[in-house]
């Protein structure tokens, strides 16, 4: 069982060595990928005087709608940190940065960042191919994917040393300080990475094949007894509205005015505030005119954190919390799939699980490295080596061994 386990193993590491490479190494450029971005490329706004205040959300709007498309599904971001652009935003997409000071549009800095982030991206999902060619693509990372779980499950049996000796399980759990060769220090680092990155691994595994195959999801939603949720159309998908939503019902503009007699935007948002004293980030969805309740999506994460996001909903008159949906009391659906989003990348627990995501993926690489050069060594160096003997031993063709002189 061990020999055809051992042969298994090999066999599909070698097949799948290259993809799962490819998922490793891009896996290791994206793993702060969020604070890099933040960093080198978030705009930062400038108050004109030190007593400057910054304008109101309404007037924003305002600025901002001849060139952005507003509609009930758009949503005003604001930061708690002060030189932070004012987002309008649709989904998880940034429509438009404005200067909280002066109402006008903000560029990303350093846009060259994002592009490479978002190229990194789609290389690592599916080799940043385009149509037809996407989806053979995004079928192979799949595929790969699932190999590469194989090779972790096997390789914890293939991990536990035939004789139970101390000496064997320290070399399979302690890096070596004076490995004897070169195949002693690939053999002693492979077996190290797998066992201690196993459970990271396995778990960016699993998630990731969630992106790639739905019935890998169907099967977590089983497994956890919840029914999987449909996509839901976006509302006006199919009245032929105008470009992202730019007009209401009907064909009509979107009035973004606050109604008399209602709170305004920066009203509601302060009241928001005062419900979670810890928020970074509020976004308010635009509600229609005559909507009673606003939605608020509060943020005490770095953004990736499911369980630090709590939606609220606020009565525009009076400014009441009518209701509060925390993540515990979310959907079981929704959980789940904020989870598994999430966990895949280690933002679920902030920069200790992407620092984990990352070493795992830094693993994985170290890991197909060091199996193929001990495949090599174990399949073709032998057959190099026969191959030189050969040639050795051989005399070459054209030359003949001149007889020694008989004594006269």
């Amino acid at each position: 069982m061990r020999r055809i386990l051992f042969w298994s193993h090999l066999i599909c590491g070698a097949t799948v060595a290259v993809v799962v490479l490819c998922l490793c190494v891009t896996g290791v450029l994206l793993t702060y990928e969020r604070q890099i971005e933040h960093w080198l490329t978030a705009p930062q706004a400038t108050a004109p005087s030190p007593s400057a205040e910054p304008l109101p959300l309404g007037d924003l709007l305002a600025r901002a709608r001849e060139t952005v498309p507003l509609s009930p599904r758009v949503q005003v971001v604001v930061s708690r940190t002060p030189d932070a652009p004012v987002a309008i935003r649709q989904g998880r997409r940034s429509m438009a940065l404005l200067d909280p000071y002066t109402g006008e549009a903000m560029e990303p800095q350093r846009a060259w960042i994002r592009d490479a982030f978002s190229f990194i991206t789609r290389f690592h999902r599916w080799f940043a191919l385009e149509d037809e060619a996407r989806d053979r693509a995004k079928l192979t990372v799949g595929i790969a994917n699932l190999a590469f779980l194989f090779l972790v499950v096997s390789g914890l049996y293939l991990w536990v040393p035939r004789v139970f000796r101390r000496r064997a399980f320290s070399m399979r759990l302690f890096f070596s300080r004076r490995p004897a060769s070169s195949r002693a220090r690939d053999y002693n680092w492979h077996h190290v990475l797998g066992i201690w990155m196993a459970i990271p691994l396995v778990v960016l595994i699993v998630t990731g094949s969630v992106f790639s195959f739905r019935w890998t999801g169907d099967v977590i939603y089983a497994a956890l007894g919840v029914e999987r949720p449909e996509r839901a159309v976006p509302a006006g998908a199919d009245r032929g509205q105008g470009p992202r939503g730019a007009r209401g019902q009907g064909g009509r503009p979107f009035n973004v005015a606050t109604p008399p007699g209602t709170l305004t935007l920066d009203q509601l948002a302060q009241v928001a505030g005062e419900t979670t004293p810890d928020w970074r980030e509020l976004a308010i969805t635009l509600p229609r005119p005559r909507q009673q309740e606003v939605e608020v999506l509060i943020d005490r994460g770095n953004g990736g954190q499911p369980t630090l996001r709590e939606t609220i909903k606020l009565d525009r008159v009076t400014g009441e919390m009518v209701e509060r949906t925390t993540f515990e009391q979310m959907p079981a659906a929704q959980r789940i799939r904020g989870t598994i989003r999430f966990l895949h990348t280690g933002d679920y627990f902030g920069v200790a699980g992407q620092t984990v995501a990352g070493l795992a993926s830094l693993a994985g690489v170290l890991m197909v490295w060091t199996g193929l050069a001990l495949a090599y060594r174990r399949l073709i160096q032998p057959l190099v080596d026969r191959r030189k003997r050969r040639l050795h031993a051989t005399p070459p063709l054209g030359s003949e061994s001149v007889p020694e002189a008989e004594p006269g």
